[in-house]
């Protein structure tokens, strides 16, 4: 190696290492980190329907906590979900649920958020099944 290509080389080796850390950032902050706040999302989505599931079965009662976290938590799974870019081919990728099985979970939450209030019969069917279709809708097993 003669010293003119050492030169051209070392600062086109510093460049190139510049700009894939630039997009290695962008990658994380654009695609990463919605993917990640929406499963911690989708996460609590899966606790509130594991969580009344157990109101329901053992007669539990819920906290004042619990009622506020369940209005914010419809809404905040779908904002989760729309903040992913091109949610449809990342959800194929990072193994996510489709959008339109995400849109019918919130609107199941919001159903069973409307039952948080009243005071539902011990292993009543209809709400014990809103709370097992959240857990498939979000690609989660849930079994009482």
């Amino acid at each position: 190696m003669n010293a003119q290509s050492a030169i051209i080389t070392i600062p086109t080796a510093v460049v190139s290492g510049v700009i894939v850390f630039i997009l290695g950032q962008i990658f994380q902050q654009y695609v990463l980190e919605p993917i990640r706040e929406f499963r911690r999302q989708r996460a609590d989505a899966i606790y509130f329907a594991i969580h009344f599931i157990e109101f329901v079965n053992h007669e539990a009662t819920w906290n004042d906590e619990d009622r506020e976290t369940v209005k914010q938590m419809r809404a905040a799974l779908i904002i989760s979900a729309q903040l992913v870019p091109c949610f449809r081919l990342l959800s194929k990728i990072f193994g996510l649920p489709n959008f339109s099985n995400v849109e019918k979970a919130a609107t199941k939450i919001a159903s069973l958020g409307k039952l948080v209030d009243s005071r539902p019969r011990k292993g009543e069917p209809t709400s014990l099944k809103l709370a097992r279709d959240i857990g498939d809708l979000l690609g989660v097993k849930i079994s009482v």
